[in-house]
């Protein structure tokens, strides 16, 4: 059968002949992004597959076309490329046409420039780092500076740099409290600090996955550096670190090091069958949480997304944590910390 497309035609921006000015572009596009947001979810909340959603931006693109055709001032040209980057992404151009738009918005538009304000996300995913430091300085958009921060935060947060994270959230709580990004890495805080280095992680008793009658809790390995291991088998990411934990396992297993696997999925039966599979052999210890990401220990240690490897060290502190623990940083921080 074939699948009807559902063409949406929507208003063009109505830019003048003569330079329309920062302001009005912005405004102008913001006012059709809210109208493109408020179609679609009419349109999904008739009951229609969101993925037959497919607005004409044709008339847009005219108009973005004619007006840097138009030699208008630096500013403004910014914020028409800004502007067709946007509608570009949500469909309207071709891949090709959409990343020589984007080499281009990043080549002629500034970190400083106000055009960033109509797709934030966009200029963190997009910019340089030298675009990135600028906006954060001198970009007059309070959003666009709030999200860099955030990221920037976040990025910290990953690899277990509190004390920097703390201080950029200090700068975002003085300068705009009310800002979204201030609040989402003040949560983002607050969840990573229970598995900062240095802090105490909590006591547990988990059920051996493997033998009912046995149990794991945090005094049994004392003297020990223990691999604390967030996971799921239903987790593309998790599946991709397979490989590495296997090597650290075969590296370092003995006498020093263990790794307690910790799953949240469905039902405990998921990890039997997933360890059946090649390469997912996974022999070291496993426990399931039931309740995923209610379960006490997870809500405790602040786990709002997997995987999330945690290590613990001889003293059941943390160690490590995040990103120091995945991929090939999993086996270069045990090198560095079981040397």
């Amino acid at each position: 059968m074939t699948r009807c497309m559902v063409f949406l035609t929507l208003p063009g921006l109505l830019l003048s002949a003569q330079d329309p000015g920062v302001d009005t572009v912005i405004k102008r596009t913001q006012a059709h992004l809210v109208a493109l947001r408020n179609q679609f979810q009419a349109f999904t909340e008739s009951g229609r597959d969101p993925k037959q959603f497919r607005p004409d931006f044709s008339t847009i693109l005219k108009e973005l076309d004619a007006g840097l055709a138009a030699n208008p001032s630096a500013e403004v040209k910014e914020v028409l490329l800004v502007s067709k980057l946007t509608f570009g992404r949500m469909g309207a151009l071709p891949k090709p046409e959409l990343n020589a738009l984007a080499l281009r918005a990043r080549q002629e538009v500034p970190g400083r420039s106000r055009a960033w304000v109509l797709d934030p996300e966009l200029f963190v995913r997009l910019g340089t780092p030298a675009m990135l430091a600028e906006a954060v300085e001198a970009n007059p958009e309070v959003k666009v500076r709030a999200l860099v921060l955030q990221t920037r935060g976040e990025a910290l947060l990953r690899v277990n740099k509190g004390e920097e994270a703390a201080s950029i959230l200090a700068r975002m709580e003085a300068e705009f409290p009310k800002e979204a990004a201030t609040e989402a890495l003040r949560k983002a805080y607050e969840a990573a600090a229970p598995t900062f280095p240095g802090r105490p992680a909590p006591q547990f008793k988990l059920t051996n996955l493997e033998d009912s009658a046995q149990s794991f809790a945090l005094v049994d390995f004392r003297g020990k550096y223990l691999l604390l291991d967030f996971w799921a088998s239903w987790c593309g990411p998790c599946r991709a670190e397979m490989p590495e934990l296997h090597q650290a396992w075969e590296r370092f297993k003995g006498p020093r090091f263990e790794i307690l696997s910790l799953s949240l999925d469905r039902t405990a039966g998921d990890v039997g069958r997933f360890r059946k599979e090649p390469g997912h052999a996974m022999p070291w210890k496993h426990a399931y949480l039931s309740g995923g990401f209610d379960h006490d220990l997870v809500r405790t240690l602040g786990i709002n997304s997997i995987p999330r490897p945690v290590l613990l060290g001889p003293d059941g502190r943390v160690v490590a944590s995040g990103d120091e623990l995945r991929g090939a940083d999993l086996l270069t921080t045990l090198e560095r910390v079981l040397k």
